[in-house]
């Protein structure tokens, strides 16, 4: 048994202990169900789904260069080979069509690799070039999807399309943003240009191909370092974010903010120029989208000791149906601060199973 599989069974034992994933059914107001699964062992590969289902998973699995300075998990818990070897184990179990990671260790990719090759997944992950010490990395089913396009330079994400056959056997896109944004509490400026900039690159390339953005299917997601009521949540939900006068409003840290925007706008002075040059006084981005978990929230995605925060965002096109969530969290076992035994991050991923509406975006 070679040295990663056996780090995967170690972690395996490891992780015994933790609850049986369960699941329990929400009924929406417009009458609909959404499916939550809990637990460890929560699989997004559920019978019943079709074509048109596409699973998500997204995670910062906290880069090695990281873990060390969280010195209240014992060193045994920080180890390498310990919280890979539960990052595999939960890719595994989870099952999903499309994984975004954040805070891949550049000099862990080849890891990361070897197992999506023998998991049957492909690999689109952000250039290294630079010296960039961990990255943003995209998994799809290679028996799935086929890569169309992919944007690797931009600084903080990694952006893709993906084709893949509907239950009507048209061909459809599924353009794919991983992003993991400034993290300073103070730098909501440098958020809304990374993100805007990281959806422009998608909605270039989709106008090149004759897509109008409201027939596009896309899903953002990642770390983005502020809350669900801050400035980039504005930006997704609302297709804008306002910057009014004297460095304007927006951004968030990872407390959150309020809606529209109502912490102050803080970062480069190139990030304010760049905002202040979009029409008029505004951040705009074109699609249309939802927040997944805006009707059913996660009660924290990252914990740390005395700091419970939802940094992590999952969005998609507004035409997809939700009909599975991930929660993660176990707030009795992370009470003491993440990563512990069982959770190799200080955060926890996120997960939905989304419905696409066949030929919503059909390009043969």
């Amino acid at each position: 048994m070679g040295g990663l599989q056996l780090a995967v069974a170690a972690a395996a034992a490891a992780a015994a202990t933790a609850a049986a994933a369960w699941e329990w059914r929400r009924r929406r107001r417009d009458g609909t169900w959404v499916v939550v699964l809990r637990g460890a062992g929560a699989s997004l590969s559920t019978a019943g789904l079709t074509r048109d289902d596409i699973s998500v998973l997204s995670w910062n699995i906290l880069a090695d260069r990281f873990a060390w300075g969280m010195t209240y998990c014992p060193p045994e818990f920080l180890a390498w080979p310990h919280r890979w070897g539960l990052v595999a184990r939960a890719l595994a179990a989870a099952g999903a069509d499309v994984v975004c990671l954040q805070e891949v260790d550049a000099a862990k990719l080849e890891d990361l690799q070897q197992w999506a090759a023998g998991a049957g997944y492909s690999v689109v992950a952000q250039d290294p070039a630079g010296g960039k010490p961990s990255l943003c990395a995209t998994l799809f089913r290679a028996d799935r999807f086929q890569l169309w396009w992919a944007d690797a330079k931009r600084s903080r994400a990694a952006c893709c399309a993906l084709l893949y056959c509907d239950s009507t056997g048209a061909t459809q896109v599924l353009y794919v943003a991983n992003c993991h944004l400034e993290g300073h509490p103070d730098k909501g400026a440098d958020r809304l240009v990374q993100m805007r900039n990281t959806l422009a690159s998608a909605s270039r390339h989709a106008s090149d191909e004759g897509l109008p953005p409201e027939a596009v299917s896309i899903v953002v997601a990642g770390d983005f370092n502020e809350g669900p009521g801050a400035g980039v949540a504005h930006l997704l939900g609302h297709g804008y974010a306002a910057i009014p006068g004297g460095g304007g409003k927006g951004g968030g840290g990872k407390g959150g903010g309020k809606s529209g925007g109502a912490t102050p706008l803080g970062g480069s002075v190139a990030s304010l120029a760049a905002l202040a040059a979009d029409a008029p006084g505004e951040a705009t981005q074109p699609f249309l989208l939802q927040d997944a978990y805006r009707r059913s929230p996660a009660p924290y995605t990252r914990r740390v000791p005395r700091l419970a925060s939802t940094i992590d965002q999952l969005w998609a096109s507004a035409h997809a149906a939700v009909t599975t969530l991930l929660h993660a969290a176990e707030p009795g076992r992370d009470a003491g601060g993440m990563p512990h035994a069982g959770a190799p991050s200080d955060h926890h991923p996120l997960g939905v199973v989304l419905r696409f509406p066949p030929a919503a975006a059909a390009i043969v």
